[in-house]
């Protein structure tokens, strides 16, 4: 290794960010000049070629007091330049298509994974429990799993010594719907009930997924309009409804079997407003 080599060295060390650290602040040294000094400096008291295979046989300016192991002045400088700039672990990173879905979505998931190297080759890549060849560069792929295969989705990528992981997941949440309609509550519950996939937009509601029904929605009751508010069995009756800032009790609940989108058979409850209003209206499930 010639001192050409090893001033390459420097420069690929401190590429990322040079001339910011200062080791000998009293005569403003940057990194990158003081480590090239030690090059000149012990080539000029030995008059000797640099070849870096040389022993050390005099000190090292500006660095008095620093052990630094090795026994030629290459070990040294690679050594000096590891704890300066340390090797950083790879990168990993995996994502999921569509991570928050509807409660009875059998559809596969699709995922993307990417593995990065940082200071060294990547070495062994594992995306989902199985092994990816690795050719030591930057890599990336994608693939499905169905729905039902409840494995999580990750990827831990090394590079012999360091390393990384990531992963993502797929919540499934029941559908919630809610809105203002024409329709009182008794007509509402025939449309709610006739077997068919619910056709919540043309009844007038939203749909959200959600893992309660703590619901707030402000409505467009221009000409007349009930509230209602429809979401799943599981999580019981509501203990307190408010109109804005004033507790609401004109309200009707009622159970109702629903089919959903996937035409599977489900039990909610509709809570739906005994008066029709007019104008902007507030109504929220707080608990």
């Amino acid at each position: 290794m010639t001192k050409a080599d090893l001033y390459a060295l420097i420069d690929q060390y401190i590429k990322v960010n040079p001339l910011v650290v200062s080791i000998d602040k009293t005569r403003g040294t940057d990194v990158r000049e003081l480590l090239k000094s030690m090059l000149d400096f012990t080539e000029q008291n030995t008059g000797a070629a640099f070849n870096g295979e040389r022993p050390i046989t005099a000190p090292i300016p500006g660095l008095q007091g620093i052990t630094l192991h090795g026994t030629t002045e290459k070990d040294v400088l690679h050594n000096l330049l590891l704890q300066l700039y340390p090797a950083l672990p790879p990168l990993a990173a995996m994502s999921v298509a569509n991570p928050v879905r509807e409660r009875g979505d059998a559809s596969a998931v699709g995922f993307n994974w990417t593995a990065t190297p940082q200071s060294n080759p990547i070495t062994t890549i594992k995306v989902n429990g199985k092994a990816v060849k690795a050719t030591g560069n930057q890599q990336s792929g994608s693939g499905s799993l169905p729905a039902d295969a409840l494995v999580p989705f990750t990827i831990v990528v090394s590079d012999g010594t360091l390393s990384a992981s990531a992963g993502a997941s797929v919540n499934y949440y029941p559908a919630r719907f809610f809105g203002p309609s024409a329709n009182d509550r008794d007509h509402m519950v025939a449309a709610l009930t006739n077997g068919t996939p619910i056709d919540y937009a043309g009844l007038g509601l939203r749909k959200e997924l959600a893992g309660d029904y703590l619901i707030n929605t402000t409505s467009d009751c221009t000409g007349g309009r009930y509230i209602h508010l429809l979401f799943d069995a599981a999580y019981g009756a509501p203990s307190l409804v408010r109109s804005g800032i004033n507790n609401f009790s004109a309200y009707i609940l009622t159970d109702v079997i629903i089919t959903d989108a996937f035409g599977i058979a489900r039990d909610y409850k509709l809570l739906s407003t005994g008066i029709q209003f007019g104008g902007a209206v507030n109504i929220a499930i707080i608990s």
